[in-house]
């Protein structure tokens, strides 16, 4: 009798264990989060950043992804900070970044004048960068959101034959100098680095 309890008591601890390691595992074994897309026409934070909006820069508003969009605005930010579009009247663009103000302007929009398939992109003229040196086409480019150092380059046509193309200069419009190693950052994106308004890009020679 005293040999069956013990039997018993043994398998008890031995059921016991298996139990806490399977729901050990479960635990684990977590579900992956799911992504859910921002809404149609709103950027997501990355977009945020990026140069502010004073008074006098020329905006360009286009409007897409209905069936009878817009026409494209063009205005220059007035005196109290304001852009002023059809059918909503005068909207913030001063202190806003090129997303914020995209944002801004669809949120007007939607939904009293237009489905939330509304999309809303802003581009200003008097947004610029600079590429120099050893590329195709030296000169000053208009600035978009989510410009990147290699995508200057690109946009300057590219390499020269005789670019140093680790060693690439750029300059902040504050005048802080980072140095991008384009060669790495083509195989690798997170080495290659956001360019803003007034930025200067410089790709030297190299040396043979």
């Amino acid at each position: 009798m005293r040999m069956k309890a013990i039997r018993l008591f043994g398998h008890g601890l031995l059921l016991s264990g298996i139990l806490a390691v399977t729901l050990g595992i479960t635990g684990c074994q977590s579900s992956p989060p799911i992504y859910v897309p921002p809404p149609a026409g709103v950027l997501p934070a990355i977009a945020m950043a990026g140069p502010k909006f004073q008074v006098g820069d020329e905006v360009g508003v286009e409007f897409s992804g209905v069936d009878v969009p817009l026409l494209p605005h063009r205005e220059r930010i007035k005196e109290d900070g304001n852009l002023t579009l059809p059918h909503i009247g005068p909207v913030k663009a001063l202190g806003r970044t090129s997303g914020e103000l995209q944002n801004a302007i669809r949120d007007a929009y939607v939904p009293d004048f237009y489905s939330t398939n509304l999309t809303v992109t802003v581009r200003s003229e008097s947004l610029s960068f600079y590429v120099d040196g050893e590329v195709r086409s030296r000169s000053k480019f208009l600035w978009v959101p989510e410009m990147t150092v290699l995508k200057s380059i690109t946009t300057a046509g590219g390499f020269t034959d005789f670019a140093d193309r680790k060693r690439v200069r750029l300059t902040r419009s504050n005048g802080q100098i980072e140095i991008v190693n384009c060669a790495r950052a083509i195989n690798d994106p997170q080495f290659d680095m956001p360019v803003y308004s007034g930025d200067q890009i410089y790709v030297p020679r190299r040396f043979f």
